[in-house]
């Protein structure tokens, strides 16, 4: 379905690409190029709020799929002789849990020390069923890692798929460790 159809479906029939109205879909390219690009501040606000809630919610509710995930990770990891998943995912990388969780503390800024920061948690300390739910150590990781605190009803983990349905479980690190290899690799060339 052409996008300028989408509002078609939803009562406005005389809508076209040139006169609107226009429906944003919150996949990543959409939902970046407005938050990057649109002026209007309510629209901005009115899409990253959709965004962050999405899947979280009614019958697109994650919630319970994500703690079924984590703690049949937890579970397999137990049966094969590991302390925790994230043991698992590096089990055949040549990074330890240690190392990991060491270039983490080490790094600050941006969106992706949050997100690598909470994955590991989530695989490596989250107790399925504990005192803390995933949405609290989301929270919290936040409020180390990021300037401006997430909203309280933020459910991005409940469509985060690179680590629930994607195979980066316990490796969303490995963004950041591609970023160090980088610049180590560009200042090399840099001085050379």
């Amino acid at each position: 379905m052409l996008k300028q159809q989408c509002p078609r479906s939803v009562g406005h029939e005389n809508a076209t690409a040139e006169n609107a109205p226009w429906m944003i879909t919150l996949d990543a390219p959409s939902y970046l190029s407005v938050m990057q690009h649109a002026r209007n501040h309510s629209l901005r606000k009115e899409v990253y709020h959709a965004y962050v809630t999405r899947a979280s919610s009614g019958d697109l509710d994650n919630t319970e799929i994500i703690g079924q995930i984590l703690k049949l990770r937890l579970e397999k990891a137990k049966l094969l002789g590991y302390n925790n998943y994230a043991e698992v995912s590096m089990a055949t990388k040549m990074a330890t849990v240690d190392k990991a969780e060491g270039l983490l503390e080490k790094l600050t800024g941006g969106c992706g020390i949050k997100f690598a920061t909470v994955d590991f948690e989530l695989h490596s300390k989250y107790v399925p069923g504990g005192s803390e739910t995933i949405y609290d150590v989301d929270q919290r990781v936040s409020k180390r890692t990021q300037v401006i605190p997430p909203l309280p009803e933020d459910r991005f983990l409940c469509s985060f798929s690179h680590i629930f349905a994607g195979g980066y479980a316990a490796r969303y690190y490995s963004y950041k460790w591609a970023e160090v290899l980088s610049a180590d690799a560009f200042s090399a060339f840099e001085y050379a």
